[in-house]
C-alpha cells in the first residue's frame, strides 16, 4: 500500500496501474542483464514486487510514505517528513524487518524523484546477483525477497549515504522479543501486525502460553490499538445503516467485543452481515476497566483480586488461559461425563 503525502492531513493515492508501467519492461531488461533473477524471481517474490519502486516517480508530492496493509500508524510523522524534505542530501528513510532486510513496504519514507527512480532501476538491473554470494558478491540474500527490492534495497542502503536508517522498534515494531524488550508499544510510532508473532488481530488469536508477562501485555496492547482504530474509523467514515455491536466475549479487553471466540471465523468484521446480540447478553457502554479487572453485568468493574465476579450466576469461572464463564448446563467436561460445574 502506498500513501502519498504532500501535506497534513495525509491522503491516499491507490488508483495506479503499476504493472503495465513498470513490471513488463523490467522483465525484458532482466532477461538480458540478470538472467538468474529473471528465471527465478517468481519463486521468490515475483516481478510485481518491483511496482513499489514506482512511488519514486510521484514528483507532485514532497514525500511518500509506504506502508503495508498490516501496518498501523500510531503517531504523526511531521518531524521525519520535514527532515527528509528539507535536506537535499537525504532521499530515503528506511527501517529493517526483524530478518535484517530493508522493509520496502512495512515502513519507508521517500522523497520522489524521477531521476532517482531511473537511477535505482538501472542499478537493480545491472548490479550482479549470484544465488550464493548475493548482490555484487556482498550478500543480502538470506531472507525472503532477496531477489526483489528487499534484497536490492538492503544492498543499496549500505552504499548510498542519502539513505538513512530509522529505529526498527520505533518505526516497524513487529512485537518480536527484541522489540518487546526495547520499547513499550505505546511509545512506538508504527506497529506491524504479524500472524507469526502476536497474531493478526482479525484472526482472534489466543495468547501463546510461553509468552512472558511483558510479551503478553504488549501483544494485547497492540491488538487493542487495532480495534480502537477500527472503532474510530467506523464512527467517522462507515455509512452502514447498522454497525456491528461489540458483542464478542473472547478476550474482550484487547479485542473490544469483536471476537466471538478464537479463530478467524469468530471475527466480527464491519463488511459482513451484522451479528445480533443474544437476548441474554447485557451490552454496556464502552468503558475502560483497570488492568486485571473486567466489566460486570451491572457495567461496573470487578475488584482486582476477584475477576470471577464478572461471571454471571450458574456459571463456572475459569482463569486459564483466559477468563471464561462456563455455562453449567453446557454438557460434560471430561471423558467420565463429569458435568462442567462439578469438575
Amino acid at each position: 500500500m502506498i500513501r502519498s503525502i504532500s501535506h497534513v492531513p495525509y491522503r491516499h493515492n491507490t488508483n495506479y496501474s503499476f504493472e503495465c508501467l513498470f513490471s513488463s519492461p523490467l522483465k525484458s531488461d532482466l532477461s538480458e542483464a540478470q538472467p538468474y533473477i529473471s528465471d527465478h524471481i517468481e519463486e521468490d517474490v515475483g516481478i510485481k514486487d518491483s511496482v513499489t519502486l514506482h512511488a519514486f516517480t510521484f514528483e507532485e508530492h514532497k514525500a511518500v510514505v509506504l506502508l503495508d496493509y498490516n501496518t498501523q500508524l500510531q503517531q504523526p510523522l511531521h518531524e521525519e517528513i520535514n527532515d527528509l524534505v528539507s535536506d537535499p542530501n537525504k532521499q530515503v528513510k528506511f527501517v529493517r524487518d526483524k530478518d535484517g532486510g530493508v522493509s520496502k513496504n512495512g515502513f519507508m519514507i521517500i522523497k520522489p524523484s524521477k531521476e532517482k527512480f531511473e537511477e535505482i532501476r538501472q542499478e537493480y538491473i545491472n548490479t550482479p546477483y549470484d544465488p550464493v554470494s548475493g548482490w555484487n558478491g556482498e550478500g543480502y540474500n538470506t531472507f525472503n525477497g532477496k531477489m526483489g527490492l528487499k534484497g536490492f534495497f538492503s544492498y543499496k542502503a549500505s552504499k548510498d549515504p542519502s539513505w538513512s536508517e530509522l529505529d526498527r522498534c520505533t518505526y516497524n515494531n513487529q512485537l518480536d522479543d527484541y522489540c518487546v524488550s526495547q520499547i513499550d508499544v505505546d511509545n512506538c510510532k508504527v506497529i506491524r501486525h504479524s500472524k507469526k508473532v502476536c497474531g493478526d488481530p482479525r484472526d482472534c488469536p489466543y495468547d501463546h502460553p510461553k509468552w512472558s508477562a511483558r510479551k503478553k501485555m504488549q501483544c494485547q496492547k497492540a491488538h487493542e490499538k487495532y480495534f480502537k482504530s477500527r472503532v474510530a474509523f467506523e464512527e467517522k467514515h462507515l455509512t452502514k445503516a447498522k454497525l456491528q455491536e461489540p458483542v464478542g466475549l473472547f478476550k474482550s479487553k484487547s479485542f473490544m467485543g469483536y471476537c466471538k471466540g478464537p479463530g478467524k471465523k469468530s471475527y466480527l468484521g464491519f463488511t459482513k452481515a451484522v451479528y445480533r446480540k443474544p437476548d441474554w447478553q447485557i451490552l454496556c457502554p464502552r468503558m475502560q476497566c483497570p488492568p486485571g479487572t473486567y466489566v460486570k453485568d451491572d457495567c461496573t468493574c470487578t475488584a482486582p483480586d476477584n475477576p470471577c465476579d464478572a461471571c454471571p450466576g450458574n456459571t463456572r469461572c475459569q482463569l486459564y488461559p483466559e477468563l471464561w464463564c462456563i455455562d453449567c448446563n453446557c454438557g460434560f467436561c471430561d471423558s467420565g461425563r463429569t458435568a462442567c460445574c462439578e469438575l
